[in-house]
């Protein structure tokens, strides 16, 4: 899925150019290939684990036919870093976003592995025992669509939370008194205001 990651790439550069400032919201894409050093662990997913850390909010996983090799502690890297996000999830809801992907493309039958496409659908049933809603795509552009889309509502979700917490300060104000707003607090309604107007 190589097309679908750098996707991820790309959108996130794209709405960091477009909402960045405007929300003061910032995508930065976490990828084991950038972000793992080289090191020694009690397996390959251990390292890459350690670099990764919960430094993250928004958990993107991507999965076709093939579900990977085993960890050690799971049946594929994927599975062990979803399994951390979701645990993760379980003690703080707000501490992360899970937000999965299944291609659903067909591929000529000599590539499938029926081993590997097992456990991918293994894994799936799994997500919906957890009640874990996912997404599915049939090609990179619908994945980039569902992605952008998807982004895209995080970003007001979160500018409807910031106007939600200054929202006290502006709410039922008594008919015979004024409101009275401090320079701070204006300037903290007034971005978020802005960045509702579209």
């Amino acid at each position: 899925l190589d097309e679908e990651r750098d996707i991820v790439d790309q959108i996130a550069s794209e709405i960091n150019g477009s909402w960045s400032s405007e929300f003061n919201i910032r995508f930065e894409v976490i990828r084991w290939e950038r972000n793992a050093l080289p090191g020694v662990g009690k397996h390959t997913q251990d390292v890459i684990n350690k670099d990764m850390g919960n430094r993250y909010d928004i958990f993107i996983g991507l999965m076709w036919h093939r579900f990977g090799s085993p960890t050690g502690q799971a049946g594929s890297g994927t599975e062990e870093e979803f399994e951390a996000a979701y645990e993760r999830h379980e003690r703080d809801p707000s501490s992360v976003q899970i937000m999965f992907y299944f291609k659903t493309q067909e591929i000529a039958p000599v590539q499938i592995d029926p081993q590997q496409l097992s456990k991918v659908n293994e894994f799936r049933s799994k997500l919906g025992k957890r009640v874990v809603l996912w997404s599915e795509f049939d090609t990179p552009q619908r994945f980039g669509d569902l992605l952008r889309a998807h982004l895209n509502k995080i970003i007001a979700s979160k500018s409807k939370e910031n106007l939600e917490s200054l929202a006290p300060k502006i709410r039922n104000p008594a008919l015979d008194s004024v409101v009275s707003i401090d320079a701070a607090d204006s300037t903290e309604i007034n971005n978020a205001l802005a960045g509702m107007e579209k």
